[in-house]
């Protein structure tokens, strides 16, 4: 006769529930994916941060662009 055996057959559901997320996340294959799941995480963090940037820079340009189109229309405005 298994102790252990019958003692896990007196387990609630809870109980059960609690031990097998216990056995997974304490597990080689847990840590690993989490790992790696981290890992992609920080490089696509950093990827749409770089992407932010040079959406900045692009507006940036095109604010200049209207701001100097807007000076020339209204330079030409007042000299007609």
């Amino acid at each position: 006769m298994n102790v252990d055996k019958e003692f896990e057959k007196s387990w609630s559901f809870g109980e059960r529930l609690a031990d097998g997320i216990a056995r997974f996340g304490g597990s080689w294959t847990f840590i690993l994916c989490f790992g790696a799941f981290l890992h992609l995480h920080d490089k696509l963090d950093h990827l749409l941060s770089h992407q932010w940037d040079r959406l900045v820079q692009i507006q940036e340009v095109q604010l200049d662009l209207l701001s100097a189109i807007y000076k020339e229309h209204s330079t030409n405005n007042t000299t007609n």
